[in-house]
């Protein structure tokens, strides 16, 4: 299947909304004189006007359905206007994949428009969506796929082209009528078999991301044993069958996780140390200077592996301090290998063509200040463009993660390859091999 569009529940889903319409349902209850309780609220989930009206006939026929549904409504919609809800786990990283990747992408709501507009605007995704699909434009809600073709439609995508991700088991039935791939990422309830036969179900948005990536860079990464073994400390030393078995389980895991993605400019060099430029950055290193001397312009660079690899290491933080040392040195080796690929796609750029690209100089490196890493992610946008954050700490989440400035300049001997041949820094614990007589300074 090719992916071409990819099609969002809000509710539950992206946001975490459910807990304002728990409350607001069972308020609702209170002025109607009725108990809802929390297994009620589940069973809405996901389902159109009508659906929600018919289901509160069913439970509560002493009461006015409409009335009750549309106060309860009410109260959601006051709730949710007057407030931030956060953002579910993956959801961020999901959709900026869908944006690097040219994947049209739609929300397709119950909710209103208004809300589902303002929910998406005071969390920052309404950037990430090309269409926005909601209860008040179709005449049958959830299960029916109604919601899902229209959103299909908007984004000129047969719905057959397009992956639903979906909460709730009424939108996996919505979305599997509609001829979608459905996605079950569950919040307030749990697929029964039934619904587990309509889709695939992952524990979050960062596992879910699989579905869209599957045969994308990450599959055909290889990772460089030698240099796991370096970055374990064991560079010189022929693991044993045991630990052969291990190490290669343990790569395939760190494979199914990434989601390599990176993002670079090209921006020009001036001045001249002690103080010069390189693009919107104002800097005073006197080793980067040495490094990109010569050069009239340089790459603003990050790079990362994804959320993925973070949740992997907390997870092997509870099962196994060897398996947690082998993901850390995979990871680190891999991320290592992705930067060297994408420099060299930075030399079949045009602007780049007959010259060659120095060594990575990141920040927190020799003399540039780590303190450079905030103007530098904020050039780039990394955010928005990588998936990467700063902690206050300085450090980049996700933790396989690398920023960098890369010199462009005439093709003079020095390398691109991030290599401790090239490296004039002597104390690292995990140095390969001794620096050379020609050696200078490289991140």
């Amino acid at each position: 299947m090719s992916i071409k569009g990819a099609i969002f529940d809000q509710d539950g889903l992206l946001i975490d909304t459910e807990i304002i319409y728990g409350k607001c349902w069972k308020q609702a209850g209170v002025e109607f004189g009725i108990v809802v309780t929390d297994e009620y609220h589940g069973s809405l989930c996901g389902r159109g006007l009508k659906e929600v009206i018919q289901r509160a006939h069913e439970t509560f026929p002493q009461i006015d359905p409409e009335a009750f549904v549309r106060r309860a409504l009410s109260l959601s919609a006051k709730m949710q206007l007057a407030c931030t809800p956060d953002v579910k786990p993956g959801a961020r990283e999901i959709l900026q994949y869908c944006k690097a990747h040219g994947i049209r992408t739609s929300v397709a709501s119950s909710s209103t428009l208004q809300c589902v507009t303002h929910n998406l605007t005071v969390t920052g995704l309404i950037e990430y969506f090309d269409a926005i699909t909601t209860g008040e434009e179709v005449t049958n809600g959830k299960p029916a796929p109604d919601i899902f073709l229209k959103a299909a439609e908007k984004l000129g995508v047969d719905p057959k082209d397009c992956v639903v991700f979906e909460d709730a088991p009424s939108g996996i039935q919505a979305a599997h009528a509609a001829g979608s791939l459905a996605v079950m990422v569950p919040d307030r309830v749990q697929p029964d078999a039934a619904t587990r036969s309509r889709c695939r179900v992952f524990p979050t948005l960062t596992e879910a991301l699989t579905v869209l990536s599957e045969g994308d860079t990450a599959s055909t990464m290889t990772v460089d044993r030698a240099e796991v073994l370096r970055y374990m400390r064991m560079g010189h030393v022929q693991p044993d069958a045991i630990l052969e078995t291990r190490l290669s389980a343990v790569e395939r895991e760190v494979l199914s996780v990434i989601r390599p993605t990176a993002y670079w400019q090209l921006v020009p060099v001036e001045g001249s140390y002690p103080s010069y430029r390189v693009g919107s950055l104002e800097l005073t290193s006197e080793r980067l200077w040495k490094t990109i001397a010569g050069c009239r312009h340089a790459f603003l660079f990050c790079a990362t592996l994804g959320a993925g690899v973070d949740a992997l290491l907390r997870r092997c933080g509870h099962r196994s301090a060897a398996d947690l040392v082998m993901v850390q040195a995979v990871s680190t080796a891999l991320i290592e290998t992705f930067c060297d690929e994408c420099q060299e796609k930075m030399l079949q750029e045009p602007a780049v063509c007959g010259e060659s690209l120095r060594m990575r100089f990141s920040p927190g490196y020799g003399d540039l200040s780590l303190e450079v890493q905030k103007p530098l992610l904020t050039a780039l946008d990394s955010s928005r463009r990588a998936g990467i954050t700063l902690l206050d700490s300085l450090l980049m989440v996700p933790s396989k993660s690398v920023s960098a400035i890369i010199g462009v300049g005439p093709a003079d001997g020095q390398t691109a390859r991030h290599d401790c041949r090239h490296c004039a820094k002597t104390d690292f614990a995990f140095r390969a091999t001794p620096p050379t007589s020609a050696g200078h300074d490289g991140a």
